[in-house]
């Protein structure tokens, strides 16, 4: 994973995404953003109950 540098010595964004034990969709959609800011130079950390999400796939969205 590659992160884009911040712009103007500025520290890097980070996002923190919470998901309970909700639905499958929900697990999709928070890797879905995940991705999408990683994409875009943005720190990710995702907290989620373990079973979730060991089957989301988190770390293979960056």
């Amino acid at each position: 994973m590659s992160s884009t540098p911040a712009p103007q010595g500025r520290p890097p964004l980070h996002a923190v995404q919470v998901l309970g034990s909700g639905g499958a969709g929900s697990g999709a959609h928070v890797r879905s953003l995940a991705a999408g800011l990683v994409a875009r130079g943005v720190r990710v950390t995702v907290c989620a109950p373990r079973p979730t999400g060991e089957g989301s796939g988190f770390t293979a969205a960056g």
